[in-house]
């Protein structure tokens, strides 16, 4: 019997010169956008995945009330209204690269691709 799995693998790094051709493509972010968020079990609230294993995160979920982070809040290193590089790993040094969002899987079926597909880069490929 064969099965034919259809496997993706995110792009996390693309150079400078090609974020700057199209910042609002590679510039994706969950955060930025308030496209998603990640309720852990012990209700707390994140958008970032890239800081799953870090204290920060944007709020805490309990006794049926939402209490936004002042202090920890995973927002406070965003350039909310400017598209750039992963502002989580923009500290560290690429090369002539800069690091895409973890979530950067532009061939996802989803609302947010689709909408952001519209104005696809030079040399994008579908």
């Amino acid at each position: 019997m064969n099965i034919k799995y259809k496997v993706r693998l995110p792009q996390h790094f693309v150079t400078r010169e090609e974020f700057e051709k199209n910042k609002k493509f590679y510039g994706y972010c969950p955060v930025k956008m308030g496209e998603r968020v990640l309720i852990h079990p012990n209700g707390i609230l994140r958008v970032c995945s890239s800081l799953l294993s870090l204290i920060h995160h944007i709020a805490n979920y309990d006794d049926k009330k939402i209490t936004w982070e002042e202090y920890q809040n995973e927002t406070v290193n965003h350039k909310m209204n400017e598209y750039t590089p992963c502002t989580n790993q923009i500290n560290l040094y690429f090369d002539n690269y800069v690091p895409l969002c973890f979530s950067f899987k532009p061939d996802q079926d989803e609302i947010v691709w689709n909408m952001l597909r519209q104005e696809k880069p030079n040399g994008w490929v579908d």
